[in-house]
């Protein structure tokens, strides 16, 4: 069988709060862990309204505790800010020293 792995972004719906959002990522690892996926990915995001996995580590502890199989990863996600920023710039001179 292929590995299978999931990303969650733990999305707060419209009209929930943060710990309604978590509470859906733990149902979802469970809910994957018992189809047999191996790894449940939650994605790192900062300053985005509507996304309650900033803080990974307290995030996937929530996940950790409720599962026992599946591995459980953090991904952090990098959005470049424009020509000549930091970020972006400092993502090409990575990409060159590579």
């Amino acid at each position: 069988m292929v590995p299978l792995s999931v990303l969650d972004l733990s999305p707060i719906i419209e009209g929930g709060n943060a710990g309604q959002a978590l509470k859906n990522s733990l149902d979802l690892a469970r809910h994957v862990e018992a189809l047999g996926y191996r790894r449940f990915w939650m994605a790192e995001h900062h300053n985005l309204p509507g996304i309650a996995s900033a803080a990974t580590a307290v995030a996937l502890a929530h996940v950790a505790a409720g599962t026992s199989t599946i591995r459980k990863t953090s991904a952090r996600m990098r959005y470049r800010e424009g020509p000549g920023s930091r970020s972006s710039s400092g993502s090409r001179r990575a990409a060159r020293s590579a």
